[in-house]
């Protein structure tokens, strides 16, 4: 009996994580949908093939409510109610157990809803920050927040990206290369494209990208000075960098 209340459980979640995953992404919900069709076979076919016991070692019980409850159990027909309702207690047996083990109560409802882009969803996901891996800067910023220090999000290249100063002062300076001295910025941007590149592709981890930000700062300090030195208003021109949308053009 306990057996068939933990199948109806496991049936209950079933239908939970079809109601979560339906929609869109309906091809999900074949999996818990398969496991319910199982579920409910298995609970049919223990009740078909329950034979009762044998002559002889049916107990006598002295209680009229347990010789009645013990007819009624005898009766394979009555074990899909019976454990229908025998699940409730066992659901508190189990919550009790998770509580022991330091999870809360409602843990089994929150681990549905604690959750980003369901359907039984409360929470908002973080937006998909993608990792560039282009240029060094742009890795530089996706190291440790405690030590790159993240301003924001940004768009580059139609993807948004991880944006911090070191990041925005870079770009600055070269808007600033090209603007002012376009002869050379030509020939620095393309020695930067062919050595920057397999340099930037290596750096496949938080520490990497930590290393990186560290010895870019010679780099950031020497392009915030050229900043200071050509433009009137150079800390307007870091804050418009890798913006979320185009800047508009004022007339």
């Amino acid at each position: 009996m306990l057996g068939i209340s933990a199948i109806y459980l496991g049936i209950g979640m079933c239908v939970l994580w079809i109601v979560q995953v339906m929609g869109e992404e309906w091809l999900f919900c074949l999996f818990p949908f398969n496991c319910v069709l199982i579920g409910v076979k298995t609970v049919r076919r223990a009740v078909e093939e329950w034979q009762g016991p044998e002559e002889g070692r049916i107990r006598e019980w002295n209680k009229p409510y347990l010789k009645w409850l013990n007819e009624v159990l005898l009766d394979a027909s009555h074990w899909p109610v019976a454990a229908l309702i025998l699940m409730l207690p066992l659901l508190g047996i189990l919550i009790g157990i998770l509580a022991l083990l330091g999870q809360q109560p409602d843990s089994v409802i929150r681990a549905w809803t604690e959750t980003g882009d369901w359907r039984l969803s409360q929470q908002i996901p973080p937006p998909n920050v993608m990792f560039d891996e282009h240029y060094l800067c742009t890795v530089a910023a996706h190291g440790h927040p405690e030590v790159v220090k993240p301003l924001r999000t940004g768009v580059r290249n139609g993807h948004r990206v991880g944006v911090n100063r070191q990041l925005c002062v870079a770009n600055a300076f070269e808007q600033i290369l090209e603007e002012r001295a376009a002869w050379l910025h030509g020939p620095i941007r393309r020695f930067y494209d062919r050595y920057g590149f397999p340099v930037a592709r290596l750096i496949r981890s938080s520490q990497a990208a930590d290393l990186v930000y560290y010895m870019m700062k010679p780099l950031e300090w020497l392009f915030l000075a050229v900043l200071y030195l050509v433009d009137e208003k150079p800390e307007n021109r870091i804050a418009v960098q890798y913006p979320h949308a185009p800047v508009p053009k004022w007339r």
